[in-house]
């Protein structure tokens, strides 16, 4: 598997606005570098390779390119990628970040849903979520 830094959720579709109230979008210096999910409300889990200085966290957003009063602004106090994070390889590309205040929990702002490990079932459908094309400038991945 090639890994490319445009990697996006290929084959999707837009979401119905505002239903994945969980998601969140991670910026560097206004420029949109991230998806990530809120765990609770001072916690964000998203990927290691997102490991930036100065990480600005938007909450509430649907559509990153309108200000659609919904969105909630605040920054990464702390940022803690996994220990075993490996740059080359990806392996363990995992990270939380600390919010500077805690969310406001609202109908467009929420923490998500985790299953205990022995609720997930094999084979089980599942969701996945972020900002990004639906189709491969590259062709497929496999």
């Amino acid at each position: 598997v090639k890994v490319y830094s445009f990697e996006r959720i290929i084959g999707g579709e837009e979401c119905v606005p505002n239903s994945q109230p969980w998601q969140a979008a991670i910026y560097f210096f206004d420029k949109f570098m991230c998806g990530g999910v809120l765990i609770n409300e001072s916690w964000v889990l998203t990927a290691a390779h997102c490991n930036l200085s100065n990480i600005q966290i938007r909450l509430g957003e649907h559509n990153l390119k309108i200000h659609e009063g919904t969105e909630q602004f605040t920054y990464a106090t702390k940022i803690c990628p996994h220990r075993d994070y490996n740059m080359t390889t990806y392996n363990h590309d995992i990270m939380l970040l600390k919010l500077a205040s805690p969310a406001t929990v609202t109908d467009y702002v929420q923490t998500i849903s985790l299953c205990s490990s022995d609720s997930m079932e094999e084979g089980a459908n599942c969701l996945i979520s972020g900002w990004g094309t639906t189709t491969s400038p590259e062709g497929n991945f496999t």
